[in-house]
């Protein structure tokens, strides 16, 4: 292989300029950088052609030191390519002598390191923007290594910890975990070393952090992993959640103070409801009491008479005083039951029991002469999860609004119905009344709308919270003739 096709295979970029720096030899890899053929620029001044203009005078002495010298030296400095490129090359130059030792030939070696100037300048760019943002990240960054050492603690976990980052680091991080964390962390460590077994790394949770002042806090922690070589490196990235404790546990005391106030509602709502039976409830107490008085002074007098019968009389007059007894008894066990305050416990029942119990007891004291009520439930209907009491206090809600609307109309009536519909029950109280008031309309589940004299406005929207806590839905719509069908759904037992 001849001198020439040595130079073409080398990568390296060669040049060789006579003592006047013209170019005499210009490799392949030189043509291949720069776009010119070397029969275009043999024969003229590098500087001339190939040099930065910023660079020619550096270039030129440094060409003139090792002509005079011809001790090899080194420089760097720009090309300008035919396309207009700057290209950075770092030279290694020596000379070529005759026999008498003068200099006939300057040879530069050149590395283009454009390219590798960028990634380092980018580097450090990253590195500058890494550095930057861990330093001013509101989240505590710690690195450590293979064997648990701090390597890095940044300003957020000064802060956070109470330590100054020389104070920790070369420290086994377990310096910031409380027990049992602490006793537990260089177990994990080692263990995840032999075996693999991932318990934080890569999935994050929610521990508990010590500061230097021995105070503990609860933190967020993430760990992320890097192999570094034959070595392993953690970074774990620190969150201080004691305000979003603090938030959560105040939120929680506000959902269960709400609770409380929707459960104390729901009671006064049943009290109103009871207020408005009271008036007329010695009513429907009279009947069997009065009922049970004749009976018993019946009884008496078959007693004192000498009736061949006596005995069956009797006997026939107390079981007749017993049933009106316990008439009155479950008249008074269902309004207790009403009105009783307590927990909201859901469990399966059977909704037209309940819809038919809620119509007895809305009837209790209600002035229905002339009104005429009818009920369609649909039979075998299946279960539903409910709490027997506030469902029922919505039943009596809607079946007492639907009496008051019908006062002192003819041929008022009422229709109450159960059915099943696609995965819910749907229970509907309709009226033939005078309908709604626009106005009304609009607003009728808000709390304290009322059209009534005496009302407290909460029967709908105790109404609504109930239905809508059993995860159903209320509403209302005109009936198509006349008066108006307020309806409610329940789901079904899963």
């Amino acid at each position: 292989m001849s001198l020439d096709d040595l130079l073409d295979v080398l990568g390296a970029l060669v040049v060789v300029l006579d003592t006047d720096g013209r170019l005499v030899r210009f490799n392949r890899a030189c043509e291949e950088l720069t776009g010119y053929r070397e029969a275009n620029v043999v024969g003229k001044p590098i500087w001339d052609v190939l040099v930065a203009e910023s660079d020619a005078e550096t270039v030129s002495a440094v060409f003139d030191e090792l002509r005079k010298s011809g001790r090899p030296n080194s420089h760097t400095n720009d090309w300008i390519t035919k396309d207009g490129e700057r290209r950075r090359i770092t030279w290694s130059n020596t000379v070529s002598t005759g026999d008498q030792g003068h200099v006939h030939y300057v040879i530069g070696t050149g590395i283009d390191i454009t390219d590798r100037l960028a990634v380092e300048s980018a580097l450090r760019r990253n590195r500058a923007l890494l550095q930057s943002m861990i330093a001013t990240s509101p989240d505590a960054i710690i690195t450590i290594d293979h064997l648990a050492r701090i390597e890095s603690f940044n300003t957020a976990a000064e802060s956070m910890f109470g330590y100054a980052a020389g104070d920790v680091i070369g420290k086994n991080v377990h310096v910031l975990m409380p027990e049992p964390y602490r006793s537990e962390h260089d177990g994990y460590m080692h263990r995840y070393q032999e075996t693999g077994e991932k318990r934080i790394i890569g999935i994050g949770r929610e521990v508990i952090g010590l500061r230097k002042d021995g105070t503990t806090f609860p933190i967020e922690l993430a760990v992320a992993e890097v192999e570094l070589g034959d070595q392993r490196r953690f970074t774990g990235f620190i969150r201080d959640i004691t305000k979003r404790r603090e938030a959560e546990d105040q939120l929680r005391n506000s959902l269960q103070r709400i609770q409380e106030i929707q459960t104390e509602f729901t009671h006064i709502s049943r009290l109103s409801a009871m207020g408005e039976m009271a008036a007329t409830l010695a009513h429907e107490l009279n009947q069997p009491l009065t009922a049970m008085m004749n009976y018993v002074q019946a009884g008496r007098r078959v007693l004192k008479s000498d009736r061949p019968d006596a005995r069956e009389k009797i006997e026939d007059v107390l079981s007749k005083a017993s049933a009106q007894a316990h008439r009155a008894g479950e008249i008074i066990r269902r309004l207790r039951s009403f009105v009783a305050r307590g927990e909201t416990e859901k469990m399966p029942d059977a909704i037209n029991e309940v819809v038919t119990e809620a119509c007895d007891l809305a009837l209790v004291g209600a002035q229905t002469d002339g009104i005429v009520i009818t009920t369609q439930l649909e039979e075998a209907l299946p279960s539903v999860m409910i709490d027997r009491v506030q469902i029922q206090q919505v039943v009596v809600n809607l079946l007492r609004n639907s009496i008051d609307a019908l006062e002192g109309q003819s041929d008022a009536a009422i229709r109450v119905t159960t059915r099943q519909d696609r995965g819910i029950v749907r229970v509907s109280v309709a009226d033939n009344g005078p309908g709604l008031d626009k106005e009304i309309a609009e607003k009728l589940f808000q709390s304290f709308n009322t059209s009534k004299p005496n009302g407290m406005g909460i029967g709908l929207s105790i109404s609504r919270s109930i239905v809508e806590d059993h995860g159903g839905r209320i509403d209302v719509a005109p009936c198509p003739d006349a008066g108006v069908e307020f309806w409610f759904t329940l789901p079904l037992v899963d």
